[in-house]
């Protein structure tokens, strides 16, 4: 189960790089997660990580782990629709990318995100639900979460999946279980 206090860490997490989509257009970090994430090789995904702040000498090493981890997932996750690619790099997909890297022991939230392109938006992949809300708001909080576990789970075989705040009514690595347990928490939170 996650803890009270690293979810707390995770909605406190508020990279400068983000942005606040749909109501804020993606910057030059965007930009370089959405050309990662529709071409995901060495240049484009280095581009990104030095976009989201890691350091130039470092991203071709953390660029080497990245490529280790993906290795080891089952399968590859659903693309990012191109009506969605402001989601690349936003607030939402950050927070994703740092529960999935500190899960997978990735140096840098970037990578994590650019594990899963839609990580962290509310819906079923790419129907997204809730764009009028703020990146604080309960429902997008629990997205980020709930994604999150749920790709650990489901490709990785790591964490608690969907039912990331411990309540099992359902498989763990069913996108419906977690959510009223879910919810509850960061609408309390």
């Amino acid at each position: 189960m996650a803890s009270n206090e690293y979810l707390s860490e995770v909605q406190k997490y508020t990279p400068q790089v983000a942005h606040h989509w749909p109501k804020q257009q993606p910057r030059e970090f965007g930009a370089a997660m959405l050309a990662a994430l529709s071409n995901p090789d060495r240049q484009t995904a280095i581009a990104a990580a030095v976009a989201a702040g890691v350091p130039a000498d470092l991203a071709p090493s953390q660029f080497e782990t990245f490529c280790r981890a993906r290795l080891e997932r089952s399968r590859d996750p659903e693309p990012l629709a191109t009506r969605h690619s402001g989601h690349a790099g936003s607030l939402r997909h950050m927070r994703f990318g740092k529960i999935v890297s500190d899960s997978l022991g990735l140096p840098h939230p970037v990578w994590g995100a650019l594990m899963c392109p839609t990580g962290g938006m509310a819906g079923s992949g790419n129907q997204r639900l809730g764009g009028w809300l703020g990146p604080n708001n309960f429902l997008i909080l629990h997205a980020s979460a709930h994604d999150a576990y749920g790709y650990l789970r489901t490709f990785h075989e790591v964490g608690p999946g969907y039912n990331y705040r411990g309540r099992r009514w359902l498989a763990d690595t069913n996108p419906l279980a977690g959510q009223f347990s879910g919810l509850w928490y960061w609408l309390w939170a």
